[in-house]
Parts: C-alpha cells; sequence; structure tokens
C-alpha cells in the first residue's frame, strides 16, 4: 500500500484505489483570498496564466492533429 501523509496536504491515496483530497478545503481558501483581494484592491490577475494555459492546448491539439511538433512561434 501506498499512501501520502494528510499532514504535507497532497491526495493520499491506496492500492483499494480509494482516494481523498482536500479540495474543500482548497476552494473555500481560494475563495477566502479571491475576496479579500477584492477588499483591499490588491487584485488577482492571472489573464496571462490563462491565456498561456490555452495557448498549450491548442499547440498540443494541432500537434496530435498533424502528427509534428509545433513551436510557440506557430500558434
Amino acid at each position: 500500500m501506498f499512501f501520502l501523509a494528510k499532514d504535507t496536504g497532497q491526495a493520499a491515496f491506496s492500492a483499494t484505489r480509494k482516494f481523498t483530497s482536500h479540495l474543500e478545503f482548497a476552494d473555500r481558501e481560494k475563495k477566502k483570498a479571491f475576496v479579500e483581494s477584492i477588499a483591499s484592491g490588491n487584485f488577482h490577475n492571472q489573464a496571462d496564466k490563462g491565456a498561456e494555459s490555452a495557448l498549450s492546448w491548442v499547440m498540443a491539439r494541432t500537434a496530435a492533429c498533424t502528427g509534428r511538433e509545433v513551436t510557440w512561434e506557430e500558434t
């Protein structure tokens, strides 16, 4: 059996294929941080991360469809 310690904040796995996570806690903390950022005027701007993620998906899909390597410059 393989277990990850619960206090590490990582998901726990076992040979019985049971999965537990701390997503409820993470979602609650993300919401709290988001509201606090608005209240303090220190906004979270993650548009660049979203754009890079979308571009990565386009590159992967293009590579899969064409069967060749795709570069950032091509997309």
